[in-house]
């Protein structure tokens, strides 16, 4: 697997930046984002923008309502085998390419966090009530959002080093990743729950204040 990333050759015309499908997604649902990418340098605006196209193609399988839950069930799936393509080094189309340019070029960035963001979507397809703060509803919220963090960070050149520091779920402080994870997926989860089914009982915070 690690090899097919090295050794087979992407094709991938004008780069995740020049790429007018990745831009108009993200003029689309994020202007700002396509704007913050000037300020970036080269490299790294190329795989933040290839990082975006993969998420936000992810999320819009499974936020397309007018889609039955079995039919995103199976659009999930056929998600995960299309990457195991890019894995093995034959992206489907210049999207996939991006992304395999940008794994080839950190090779830090590992397969997890993209597997456990495919976890969360699946969470997101079934009504789920969160009865506990931690480790329930922070284990969500990495998956869903933290992950997103965690996939930037070898990209702009921050590789935790102290592992102790990811462990998920069972230290204090709160790691990094659940903090982010926690900030950024907090609001959708209390404005969306009655259009997704999921439900934060108020008891996991008090439970977690004590």
């Amino acid at each position: 697997m690690l090899l097919s990333l090295v050794m087979l050759p992407v094709t991938l015309n004008g780069g995740a930046v020049n790429n007018p499908q990745i831009r108009s997604l993200m003029q689309q649902h994020d202007p700002i984002l396509l704007w913050a990418g000037r300020l970036m340098p080269p490299s790294q605006a190329e795989a933040a923008f290839a990082l975006y196209a993969w998420c936000r193609r992810l999320d819009e399988i499974v936020d397309d309502a007018s889609s039955p839950i079995p039919q995103r069930l199976v659009a999930l799936n056929d998600w995960e085998a299309r990457m195991d393509d890019i894995w093995s080094g034959s992206p489907r189309d210049d999207m996939d390419a991006a992304l395999l340019s940008t794994l080839r070029s950190n090779p830090s960035l590992g397969r997890e966090p993209f597997d456990e963001m495919v976890a969360g979507m699946r969470s997101d397809l079934a009504e789920v009530r969160y009865e506990r703060f931690r480790p329930d509803l922070l284990q969500y919220c990495y998956r869903v959002a933290g992950t997103v963090g965690e996939m930037l960070l070898p990209v702009l050149g921050l590789v935790e080093e102290d592992e102790e520091r990811w462990t998920l779920y069972d230290s204090n402080p709160l790691p990094i990743r659940e903090v982010s994870g926690a900030l950024s997926a907090g609001a959708p989860i209390r404005q969306g729950a009655g259009a997704r089914g999921r439900l934060w009982d108020g008891r996991a915070a008090d439970q977690h204040r004590a």
